[in-house]
């Protein structure tokens, strides 16, 4: 990488991964823009993490399944930094069986399947012929491959989220954009409090992938 700032934005930045991928790329001298639900999480991050009034960062406030807000948070990123280098979404939500598990089932898949494919389609929409084709990376978690918690519907949202990777093109839009997937190992969450790694340990791990990319 060369020494010219480069600038990321992080779908679901406000808790586990998402936090702690922003953190890593903030302290990499990384350009970002925090995307998430909850603006306390999201000023706490640039209180806590950045300084309020870093120029570095940007936050947006937002759900990955409005496409309105994905395009905002976008432009806001090209117009604020002029330029994106990789993007990383990580939004996620899970549930344990309820009596309306149909709306359930459907609001985890809006998120961590359509979210992704909102992304992507915004971004194929904004971008103008960058110096390289820009990573989209998908989250993925190897405790999709079972029920987590009693929760299938997880399980099967980040299966069909690897699918759906798979089944966009290597490169859209005259090669502006690259589609990935990171399958993430287990780590200590709300969902697996057993593991001994940590979401910045996973975070590394795929920071290195990262640069490869670029």
């Amino acid at each position: 990488m060369n020494n010219k700032a480069k600038t990321a934005i992080i779908f679901g930045a406000t808790s586990g991964l998402g936090w702690a991928i922003s953190t890593l790329f903030h302290q990499n001298n990384w350009n970002t823009l925090c995307f998430g639900r909850r603006i306390e999480r999201l000023m706490g991050f640039r209180a806590g993490v950045c300084n309020e009034r870093c120029s570095k960062n940007q936050i947006y406030c937002g759900n990955i399944c409005n496409q309105k807000h994905v395009k905002e948070a976008i432009e806001k990123c090209l117009e604020v930094f002029g330029q994106i280098d990789c993007v990383l979404v990580t939004a996620a939500v899970y549930t344990t069986p309820h009596k309306n598990i149909s709306n359930k089932i459907r609001q985890v898949f809006d998120v961590n399947v359509w979210g992704y494919l909102n992304v992507v389609s915004e971004l194929s929409n904004k971008l103008k012929r960058p110096s390289h084709a820009v990573p989209v990376f998908a989250i993925s978690s190897t405790l999709s491959q079972k029920a987590v918690s009693g929760s299938l519907p997880y399980s099967f949202s980040k299966s069909a989220l690897e699918k759906l990777v798979q089944l966009l093109p290597g490169d859209i839009s005259q090669k502006l954009i690259k589609c990935r997937v990171y399958t993430a190992p287990p780590f200590n969450s709300e969902m697996n409090q057993t593991s001994t790694k940590s979401a910045h340990d996973v975070a590394q791990d795929l920071y290195r992938m990262v640069e490869t990319e670029i």
